[in-house]
């Protein structure tokens, strides 16, 4: 550093007007540190202020979980699992109110994805046949909750369309995508030869004609509507009980179906014989139940008569000429089914098995409409007599009224 550089910088030095007072400097640094001291108490004061407030809102739960001793550090991080646990506790408890809602409830659709998660979580560890079950299970439950949101609705019209179409939209559409995986896997499974097709075969044969049988008498219900009251949306019911019977309809295609699986890859095995021997004494039986329906339908048209039109009286008779065919069609059935039995001809007993299923299928098409074409003329027929109840008695009070007002007037003049 050049020399008149260093002098000068000496003389500043020791210049007094530069130099702070030593006593001055002591007073401020003091009165720093004080400042200082002060505002790290605040913020240690304010943070144990949160933290006081979390421990009195979340009461012993939260002094566990944010205990006196913890570290300003470590609280925020703590703080953050409590919120975090908050949310989830706030989720399950939302996904188990959920459990018990049916088509037309707030929580329905969280109920649906909820199931959805829950397969794709144990699809990783769980067999082909679990699977299948799996997909059985849930078609079921969406069947169990058409049947009760419609008994649920079924006296009040305007909630009545809502339900139908979350019915529609909503149910239907989730338990048919349970029936197509179910299908599905069951001849992937029969394919890989990674469970036991027979057993499978079996089980759902049998959920299928249950749920068909469920299916079929919510669309009945459906139909017939509440006794004394119209439909004030036909269109609507109309619609839900096709698709009702559609999905009754694709239920036991499923049930057929997986059968027809295990004959194609285990033909060969007395088990499958018994089990075809089963579907078709099956389908006889369900052809026979829905020719008694028909019965039941032709003696409530009969009885209704008087307020039929024409055009039902004719489908009346048509009823009838059906219910009579029903034996001699169900006794060919078995008779076919028995002479290919014995020949061992199992896929042909199937084609049978599709064409007695066809026939019952068309029965109980029949027996839906037809209720249906009884209730409504049962219904407007007793509208019509409340109305004219109600007009008469509105004329007999005016009568009885002119009657008083004319007595009065007499008794003023005779006065």
């Amino acid at each position: 550093m050049p020399y008149d550089i260093k002098e000068q910088l000496k003389a500043l030095k020791e210049n007094d007007q530069l130099n702070p007072d030593r006593d001055w400097v002591s007073k401020q640094r003091g009165l720093l540190l004080q400042q200082i001291k002060g505002a790290s108490k605040t913020q240690e004061v304010s943070a144990q202020n949160v933290f006081a407030k979390v421990r009195s809102g979340f009461g012993q739960f939260g002094s566990m979980i944010l205990p006196q001793g913890s570290s300003l550090v470590m609280r925020p991080i703590m703080t953050m699992v409590l919120v975090i646990g908050l949310a989830v506790g706030g989720w399950i408890a939302t996904v188990s109110a959920s459990y018990n809602s049916l088509p037309g409830d707030r929580l329905y659709k969280v109920k649906l994805a909820t199931e959805k998660v829950q397969k794709a979580v144990t699809d990783i560890s769980i067999s082909d046949e679990e699977s299948v079950t799996e997909h059985i299970e849930r078609a079921k439950r969406r069947t169990e909750e058409i049947r009760d949101a419609v008994k649920k609705v079924k006296d009040d019209p305007k909630k009545k369309t809502k339900v139908n179409k979350v019915i529609k939209e909503v149910a239907v559409k989730d338990l048919k995508e349970s029936l197509d995986s179910a299908e599905q896997e069951i001849q992937e499974m029969a394919d890989n030869e990674s469970g036991d097709v027979v057993k499978m075969a079996k089980e759902v044969s049998e959920e299928m004609s249950e749920m068909k049988k469920t299916l079929i008498e919510v669309a009945n219900e459906t139909s017939e509507g509440t006794e004394g009251v119209s439909d004030d949306n036909p269109e609507d019911t109309q619609e839900t009980v096709d698709i009702m019977g559609e999905t009754a309809r694709a239920a036991e295609e499923v049930g057929i179906n997986a059968v027809a699986t295990a004959v194609d890859k285990k033909g060969e095995e007395e088990e499958v014989r018994e089990l075809v021997k089963e579907m078709v004494g099956e389908k006889i039986e369900a052809f026979l139940e829905s020719a008694d329906a028909l019965q039941e339908v032709n003696d409530e048209l009969e009885s209704a008569e008087d307020l039929l039109s024409e055009t039902t009286h004719e489908a009346s008779t048509s009823t009838v000429s059906k219910v009579e065919d029903a034996g001699d069609v169900a006794e060919d059935f078995a008779e076919e089914a028995d002479q290919l039995l014995g020949e061992n001809k199992l896929n042909e007993i199937m084609d049978v098995v599709r064409e007695v299923t066809q026939t019952t299928n068309e029965t109980e098409a029949v027996v839906v409409e037809v209720k249906k074409v009884v209730a409504d003329v049962v219904a407007k027929n007793e509208e019509f007599i409340l109305e004219h109840d109600a007009s008469t008695e509105q004329s007999i009070d005016e009568v009885d009224s002119s009657d008083g007002q004319s007595t009065t007037g007499t008794v003023e003049v005779a006065e």
